[in-house]
């Protein structure tokens, strides 16, 4: 159908400007795909009426091949960006077995604001049950049908050379796909993939998905790349994106759909400048899953060059390489990712673990199936999920593997860097693992995180709380590294800077941290408050009624040492705890030979709290002992 230029579809509070290319909803544009765009315009030409997804696919893409999947999922773009109508009806519906309708009342106007009689329509009809969906497939024209149905943009090649090279930079500016403000993106968030499949079971390849573009683009030292941790707190929600791009403080953000059936796997990705929103690029992709982590790569470097972001030669060679693996390794990799991430403590350890082995089983040259088993093997270190005796060394050899096998990979390297600081205390091979990681990994908050336990080790503390600032940036959210920025300016006795952040991190997770903010209270002298996170932490853990009693109780009459007696007394402390706090509680009431006891017990267990004694302020009174000197020399840490 054939309408004027200076014609508009009007439904709702949504214009269609056909003659610009722009859908707005009062008065403001709406970013959606130039081939939404197409779609919609001939669904809205055509109101009232069904038309057949033939009919739509051959007119859409007239000459390009796709799968029939490429359909459905732009409709879904469609129904997204337009909502329902004020009486809850969906704009778009779908007739089963025939094709889609679009339901809402339509005014055709001219320029002059007149409306032009149209034929009568069909009466709404309710919703439909939807078509199920199939994979999205490849578009590569995107761009290309955007500039030709402007026909504005091409009229200005007939105006003189220096009012075209003006209007140009005006255009530019409006563009969607305008490199001009592309070239301003520095950060950008890699929000969560929407499972095509509609299967509950399928969540993790599609959060799978994410995160390993995410990985991807953290290789790019030029651009600031937020963490997994803190973009999946976005995942089901409907913010929009300029807000969720003002919280993590990003320039763009990229949205994505996943399905993979049948042995292929199909991405769709669009990139967005949030602030005004506009639509940069799309594209879709299609490969067998094997070839998988090339895919992922050529989105990864596709994304790069629309954003104009530089690249080192080392960064451009990591986004070309890549390596076959087989489908069921890869599977078996996504499920060990998404259990360590979603079921945390012993129980996400252990399934993380058990499907870790199983893709390495499957394909003993994945190398990325091995830096995830290294990771799996380190999470009891820090959750108590097992002897650490047991698993450090079974996650070194993993994470050797790894880099035996791809040297590039950023998270083996801050596997090794970590083992050698919490257990092996292998110094020199530490600071040059995670100096490597960093390298590889300039966007990988989980290397600065590493390198900042390394460096608070030592006792440099400003170093660290630099780099872990610098991990709070990649991953804002994340409650871990707001923490342990806290833990670090406690250790370095900046007691109001550390409260300041431990509340910050409690905000993020309600549930943890009172203790270390108990503490910081407690150094400045500040018992009461003190006294009061430590029943909160006490409380969130699930201490029995009767022993918060007894430990008020022992406060109001001893104060704080007859607190501290009594929380000795305590059943119920982690295993992987016990020895070390034991010892801070002893220390913190001056009897230095139980404190040492439990210290020993801490260094033969091979406790990752080992690595706090130098800074820790707890331990203050035991450091003119000579055996505080002594464990230091045992462990090969500096004296001062």
């Amino acid at each position: 159908m054939s309408v004027p230029a200076k014609q508009f579809y009007d439904f709702s509070s949504f214009r269609l400007d056909v003659a610009e290319g722009v859908l707005l909803r009062d008065g403001k544009p709406v970013s959606i795909t130039p081939k939404a765009f197409q779609l919609l315009r001939l669904l809205v030409e055509n109101h009232g009426h069904i038309l057949s997804k033939d009919d739509l696919l051959r007119q859409v893409w007239p000459d390009t091949f796709v799968e029939e999947g490429n359909l459905p999922f732009n409709i879904s773009q469609l129904r997204k960006a337009l909502g329902q109508t004020e009486n809850g009806i969906t704009y778009i519906e779908t007739i089963p077995k025939r094709g889609y309708r679009f339901a809402a009342a339509v005014t055709v106007v001219n320029g002059g604001g007149l409306p032009l009689p149209v034929a009568a329509e069909a009466a709404p009809q309710p919703p439909q049950e939807a078509v199920p969906q199939k994979p999205a497939a490849v578009d590569k024209r995107p761009l290309r049908a955007l500039i030709e149905r402007r026909p504005l943009a091409l009229a200005l090649v007939g105006l003189g050379a220096s009012f075209l090279a003006v209007s140009l930079g005006v255009l530019r500016e409006r563009l969607p796909w305008s490199h001009s403000s592309a070239a301003r993106i520095q950060s950008i968030a890699v929000l969560p993939f929407e499972n095509l499949s509609r299967d509950p079971d399928q969540e993790y390849f599609a959060d799978g998905m994410a995160e390993e573009l995410i990985t991807d683009l953290a290789k790019i030292s030029s651009l600031r790349v937020i963490s997994r941790t803190s973009v999946m707190r976005y995942k089901g929600t409907k913010q929009a994106l300029e807000e969720i791009a003002r919280e993590l403080n990003v320039d763009a953000v990229v949205e994505g759909a996943v399905q993979s059936s049948g042995g292929r796997v199909h991405i769709t990705a669009q990139l967005v400048q949030p602030r005004p929103e506009k639509h940069l690029w799309a594209e879709s992709y299609e490969r067998d899953i094997e070839d998988v982590l090339g895919l992922q790569n050529d989105v990864a470097r596709d994304i790069a060059n629309q954003i104009r972001v530089r690249l080192t030669p080392q960064e451009t060679a990591g986004l070309r390489a890549s390596q076959p693996v087989r489908r069921e390794a890869y599977d078996a990799y996504l499920k060990s990712r998404y259990f360590l991430h979603n079921e945390r403590g012993v129980t996400g350890a252990r399934k993380s673990i058990e499907y870790s082995l199983r893709a390495v089983e499957l394909d003993q040259t994945f190398a990325l199936g091995y830096a995830g088993l290294a990771e799996s093997y380190l999470s009891p270190a820090f959750t108590g999920g097992g002897p650490v005796r047991e698993a450090m060394p079974k996650a070194e050899a993993a994470a050797q593997k790894a880099v035996q096998l791809d040297s590039s990979l950023a998270a083996a390297h801050v596997s090794l860097g970590l083992i050698r600081v919490i257990y092996t205390w292998d110094w020199r091979d530490c600071e040059s693992e995670l100096m490597r990681a960093l390298q590889l990994g300039p966007n990988d908050p989980d290397a600065h995180w590493a390198y900042a336990w390394y460096l608070g080790t030592m006792g440099r503390l400003a170093p660290a709380i630099a780099e872990l600032r610098r991990a709070r940036e990649l991953d804002p959210l994340s409650f871990s590294i707001n923490r342990d920025l806290g833990v670090r300016l406690y250790h370095a006795r900046r007691y109001d800077e550390a409260i300041e952040q431990f509340q910050r991190a409690i905000e993020l997770n309600p549930a943890r941290g009172y203790t270390w903010l108990g503490w910081a209270y407690e150094d400045k002298g500040l018992n009461d408050q003190a006294v009061q996170m430590f029943l909160k932490d006490d409380e969130v853990t699930g201490a029995t009624s009767e022993t918060i009693r007894a430990l008020r109780k022992a406060y109001a009459a001893f104060g704080m040492p007859g607190w501290l007696k009594a929380s000795l007394k305590l059943e119920g402390w982690p295993d992987y705890e016990k020895p070390y706090f034991s010892a801070q509680t002893y220390a913190r009431l001056g009897d230095r030979d139980n404190a040492f006891l439990w210290l020993e017990k801490t260094y033969d267990e091979r406790s990752m709290w080992m690595t706090m004694i130098k800074v820790d302020p707890a331990l203050d009174n035991l450091r003119s002992d000579t055996r505080y000197a002594d464990l230091l020399r045992r462990m090969g840490l500096p004296l001062n």
